[in-house]
Order: structure tokens, then C-alpha cells, then sequence
């Protein structure tokens, strides 16, 4: 909804015809996307009623709660993140996912430190988001790639809980997608290393 919503701005004082046609496009575009996120999310409410399965009906719930939230403004929670990212790619999105361990590390902080997910229930739900992109695998090279630690904008060292968990994940599914991409500079720890290389030990 930022998009469409920045969009519309642009809209009120934008005079060139080819460029009003884009904006308006932009609007009409982002608005189907919301709705198609809140239509998971009716679709998903029904389901909540027809299981009997506590766990289930606990995951259904929560599939609810972060679809509403992502139709209509930014993700709040790790499980939105993941949800975005997968709807995004639903949209077409295709190249490189990027530098994935620092746009949804403050995610996943937020709900370790408010106790709303615990870090075993983020491991599944990371290792899901994994397993669905491989859905699609088409060639076996979409270049959905991964981009992990190295350093901040300010120099400092980029790793953190989701850099080791990105590779937990990649060693114990050993699967083609997506493609883990380590960076590394003179302060990554050799923790990292290491792990980095049992993976390609592993042959991933």
C-alpha cells in the first residue's frame, strides 16, 4: 500500500500524460495486490473453523493476522516478512532476494525480545519460506539469491542470529534454491567461516 499510496501522491501534481498513465497503472496494480493478499487471508478464516488440530488452528490464525496486516500497510512480525517476500515473488518478482539477514533481522528481533515467537518456531517457518521457492524451480537457475553477513553501511560486522539460521536451514534442506551467497570481510567471525565452509563440504 506505500507504493500505491506514494503513487497517488505523484498523481495530484503530475501533468505528462505517459507519466500519469504509469502512476495510474502503479495505482490500479498495487491496489489488485492488497486485495489479493486480503483474499488469502478470508480464505485462510474459513479454514481456521474447519480443523480440529490446535497447532493448525494456531498456524491458520497466524496466517490471518499477517496477511489483513500486509494488505493494507508494512509487515509487523517475522511470519508478515516471510509472507511479503512470498507474495512478492507470487507477483513475478525474479533475481536476486537480496541482502536477506539484515531486511528481516529487526523483524525477528521484535518478536524474540516481545516473546511473540520463539526462535525454534522462526527456524520452521524460515525453512518453509525455503522449501516454497523451490516451487518453481523452473532451470534450476532463477538466481534467487540470498546475500548474508559482511558489513553494515557504517563498517561494522553485518552477521547475526538469521545469518547463522539462513545456513542452518540451507545445510539441513540442501536444496537448489535459494542460492546462499556468504559475505565475508577482516571482522566476520570464524564462526562464520566455518559453517560456510561445511556447507560447501556439504556440496551446497
Amino acid at each position: 500500500t506505500g507504493i500505491r499510496d506514494r503513487a497517488c501522491e505523484m498523481l495530484t501534481d503530475e501533468t505528462d500524460p505517459s507519466k500519469r498513465d504509469f502512476l495510474e497503472a502503479t495505482v490500479i496494480s498495487y491496489e489488485a495486490a492488497s486485495r489479493f493478499v486480503e483474499k488469502h487471508a478470508r480464505v485462510a478464516e474459513t479454514l481456521v473453523g474447519d480443523t480440529q488440530d490446535p497447532e493448525r488452528n494456531k498456524e491458520l490464525r497466524r496466517m490471518v493476522q499477517s496477511c489483513r496486516r500486509i494488505a493494507v500497510g508494512p509487515p509487523d512480525s517475522f511470519h508478515a516478512g516471510l509472507q511479503m517476500m512470498w507474495f512478492t515473488f507470487m507477483y513475478g518478482a525474479r533475481g536476486s532476494i537480496g541482502r536477506f539477514d539484515q531486511w528481516m533481522y529487526p523483524l525477528y528481533r521484535k518478536d524474540i525480545d516481545a516473546g511473540t515467537l520463539m526462535q525454534r518456531e522462526a527456524q520452521d517457518l524460515l525453512e518453509n519460506y525455503f522449501i516454497k521457492l523451490n516451487y518453481i524451480a523452473g532451470n534450476n537457475d532463477s538466481l534467487r539469491n540470498i546475500v548474508l553477513a559482511g558489513q553494515t553501511p557504517t563498517g561494522e560486522n553485518a552477521e547475526n542470529e538469521l545469518t547463522t539460521m539462513c545456513l542452518i536451514a540451507g545445510a539441513k534442506l540442501m536444496l537448489p534454491e535459494p542460492k546462499l551467497n556468504v559475505r565475508f570481510f577482516d571482522g566476520s567471525s570464524r564462526e562464520l567461516l566455518e559453517l560456510s565452509c561445511r556447507l560447501t563440504y556439504k556440496g551446497l
